[in-house]
């Protein structure tokens, strides 16, 4: 009698292990899934055609063409993203989003440091970025069109030394090269540098 409800306790200790097992691994796989969610908390803006005014801005055709992005101006090289440089509605050339990206352009003549992070819990990565120079920070959608990516801040010595943090905003975009934009450059009147973005966007 011992022997055999020492059995049935064995027994019903490895069903319960067998039971339990998967209900663990269900638990902690829901556990990540909600902590990348909150992570993938900023939406990102999709990227206009060529034909918005803004391609034809000072600052962002020159970041787009120092980063080899797109050459042309308003209404031309739609090849940035299409597969033809004269795409037609309806005929089957509609790009998709495939991941959100920034454009960093130097326009002071000497260099410039700065630090990026992605997500609350990110760490700060510093970067150089040289006279002219374009620096892309772009993040890979885990499937095309979730138009949605971590926060992304930048920080960066200001004036006096004082440490600026500005939030960047990501465009969602087929092609890495493009992006939202944004610059360093000198004030007209105090001569320092600030971050500064365009007052034109090419997102819609």
């Amino acid at each position: 009698m011992k022997q055999r409800h020492g059995f049935l306790l064995s027994l019903g200790a490895v069903l319960g292990l067998l039971l339990g097992v998967p209900f663990l691994f269900y638990q902690s796989t829901a556990l990540a899934q909600k902590l990348d969610s909150e992570e993938i908390t900023a939406k990102n803006p999709l990227i206009d055609c060529s034909t918005n005014p803004a391609y034809d801005n000072e600052y962002i055709a020159s970041a787009f063409k120092a980063g080899g992005g797109h050459r042309g101006g308003r209404s031309q090289q739609c090849s940035a993203c299409h597969m033809s440089d004269s795409p037609r509605v309806g005929a089957g050339d509609k790009p998709v989003a495939k991941l959100g990206s920034t454009l960093i352009h130097n326009r002071v003549g000497e260099r410039v440091s700065y630090s990026v992070k992605e997500g609350k819990k990110g760490e700060w990565q510093t970067y150089e970025l040289n006279p002219g120079a374009v620096r892309r920070h772009s993040y890979k959608y885990s499937r095309p069109g979730q138009n949605r990516s971590p926060e992304v801040w930048l920080k960066y010595d200001g004036p006096k030394s004082k440490e600026v943090v500005q939030r960047l905003t990501l465009v969602a975009t087929p092609n890495e090269k493009l992006g939202s934009v944004y610059f360093f450059d000198r004030d007209n009147k105090d001569r320092q540098v600030y971050l500064w973005m365009p007052y034109l966007t090419v997102s819609r």
